[in-house]
């Protein structure tokens, strides 16, 4: 697991996000895509850029490599 991975883990506790509610959010954005995305990477990544949590989402990699992911690193 990456520290990025970590970061998203701890995104969701944070903003009151299981696991479950990860995977019946991806199931629905699924659906309403009408299975479009059958490989799990390009439907997280759609999910991700398209819908999120009800329009929340953590940041992208980058933005997250030019912030939270520089602490710890000085």
């Amino acid at each position: 697991m990456t520290a990025y991975d970590k970061y998203q883990l701890e995104w969701m506790i944070a903003h009151g996000h299981s696991i479950g509610d990860l995977v019946k959010a991806l199931g629905e954005y699924n659906a309403d895509c009408l299975g479009k995305y059958a490989i799990e990477p390009e439907l997280l990544w759609a999910w991700e850029n398209d819908n999120g949590f009800n329009g929340e989402i953590w940041a992208c990699y980058d933005e997250w490599l030019e912030c939270e992911g520089q602490e710890g690193t000085e």
